[in-house]
């Protein structure tokens, strides 16, 4: 039974056939506990996904702060993700928003033809040094012409005003904001609502 339209329970499955890439904040802002918090976010969220070359998802993950590390290409294979995610790094430095965004969109070549692709950038902060908020933005400009735009803003002293140019139309439906970076870890099921056009209640899957 699929839940989009409806609150979804916290065992409900991504079951779309998306290419998803996730851009993870590891600047110093974020602090251990968020950074901590957004391992847990993401690995509740492959937990939760239906990972299928052929008929599912495939997930890549970007962690950045001053340098930006590609943990994982695109893959359906959780074991390598759960262990790209196990070597996830807190660099406690500046913000390269812009550099994470040019990444991602590196990452998409390797995604699959005709399957419609998800960016999602996670934040707490304003781009800092070696980026900026002309090189963010001209980054995420760039992105969205082959890819949804989301972004996760962690703190509201990121004001929606100064992320809203970033993300794809319709703005409501691509940018979620939160008050503390600790507060995504139980958020999994908020941000597939948002992001996964296909959410599934059961625990049976398609093969």
């Amino acid at each position: 039974e699929k839940c989009n339209n409806d609150p979804c329970p916290r065992n409900a499955t991504c079951i779309a056939k998306v290419d998803l890439i996730l851009m993870i904040d590891s600047s110093g802002s974020m602090g251990e506990s968020g950074f901590k918090a957004q391992r847990q976010a993401v690995l509740g969220l492959l937990d939760s996904a239906h990972l299928n070359n052929e008929t599912g998802m495939q997930i890549g993950l970007i962690a950045y702060s001053k340098a930006v590390h590609v943990l994982s290409s695109l893959s359906a294979n959780k074991a390598d993700l759960v262990k790209a995610v196990g070597t996830m790094k807190f660099d406690a430095w500046t913000t390269n928003t812009g550099g994470a965004l040019r990444t991602a969109a590196v990452m998409l070549q390797g995604s699959r033809k005709g399957v419609a692709s998800v960016c999602q950038l996670w934040t707490d902060g304003r781009p800092s040094r070696p980026s900026s908020r002309l090189d963010a933005l001209g980054s995420a400009e760039d992105l969205r012409r082959t890819c949804r735009v989301m972004v996760v803003s962690l703190r509201p002293a990121m004001p929606e005003s100064f992320i809203t140019p970033w993300v794809s139309h319709p703005h409501s439906a691509n940018l979620i904001s939160l008050k503390h970076p600790t507060e995504i870890a139980d958020k999994v099921q908020q941000l597939w609502q948002a992001t996964c056009p296909a959410l599934q209640r059961t625990a049976t899957l398609p093969r």
